[in-house]
């Protein structure tokens, strides 16, 4: 800090050199030079603190987040709990029916509220992936089972076709590429009134790893695809923007679990009615055992 010429302070850079020096003999002159840096310095503050109170906001959402999800839990398994009863005491086929659809409902809401703890986690840099054995084939039966239920109550079709020569046991975080899947299967019913969802899963094998193509469709009603289909920077997933983040709890987490597995979601053009994306990821070999033929068409 120094005082200038017109009587105030202010931030300043320095520079001293040396004049005409000979090796070995004292220096004679020195030139000083003087910037006044104090506009840039004082933006650069404004800067900090801009992004000191920026991450201050995304720590309280964070933790707001994570609390709120936290104590929802409990209201909703009591209520599930309750509602176990009476499947298990009614004899009514009427009521029983009613019990079983809001238990299913009640599933996808547990699942959601979880996903907000896992979108707090991730959006405070806490979230890691856990890398563990894993069969292929019961994660595509898990994803099946938790997503049938909702494409049920929407009246879908919902198709799974994978490549028969995929090695079965693969190690990696399992747990989070099943919650990227079910994240986008959920968000494409969800933007669908009628029609279909498949979920297609392909592979090429190289030394010790895999590298999985997983790929989601969207069709409404009886909606074909485009001609010409191609990559598109023209984000035209359910829950994507134009710069692809994703809007709301539900793609946010799938595209951060896809940055954390250094992967990434592509999407290729839609009609309005025709969505498709997909993403490519790389796991390791633990049994190259084939997975086999796992397809099929469920319509409910």
């Amino acid at each position: 800090v120094c005082e200038f010429v017109s009587g105030t302070y202010g931030w300043s850079s320095m520079r001293f050199f040396a004049l005409d020096r000979i090796k070995g003999e004292p220096i004679e002159k020195i030139v000083c030079t003087v910037q006044d840096i104090n506009d840039e310095k004082l933006e650069l503050d404004r800067v900090e603190q801009r992004v000191s109170a920026a991450e201050s906001e995304s720590r309280a959402k964070s933790t707001f987040l994570a609390n709120m999800s936290q104590e929802a839990q409990g209201p909703i398994r009591e209520m599930l709990d309750l509602n176990d009863r009476i499947l298990a005491e009614s004899g009514e086929e009427r009521i029983r029916a009613y019990a079983a659809e809001l238990r299913s409902a009640g599933d996808s809401l547990v699942a959601f509220v979880d996903s907000i703890l896992d979108y707090s986690e991730l959006e405070a840099g806490r979230l890691r992936l856990a890398p563990a054995n894993y069969a292929l084939n019961q994660l595509l039966a898990d994803t099946v089972g938790d997503v049938g239920p909702l494409m049920k109550r929407r009246g879908l079709t919902f198709e799974l076709e994978a490549s028969p020569d995929i090695p079965n046991g693969l190690h990696g975080d399992g747990v989070r590429l099943k919650q990227a899947i079910d994240g986008l299967l959920v968000a494409g019913a969800n933007a669908l009134d009628s029609g279909s969802v498949k979920l297609s899963l392909f592979g090429k094998t190289g030394p010790g790893t895999v590298h999985l193509l997983v790929s989601v469709r969207a069709a409404q009603g009886d909606a074909t695809e485009p001609a010409n289909a191609q990559p598109s920077d023209r984000h035209a997933w359910p829950g994507i923007d134009a710069k692809g983040a994703g809007k709301g709890v539900g793609m946010g987490l799938v595209v951060g679990l896809l940055s954390l597995m250094d992967s990434e979601l592509k999407l290729v053009q839609s009609n309005g009615a025709w969505y498709e994306c997909y993403f490519e990821v790389d796991q390791a070999v633990v049994d190259a055992t084939p997975v086999g033929a796992i397809e099929g068409r469920v319509q409910w």
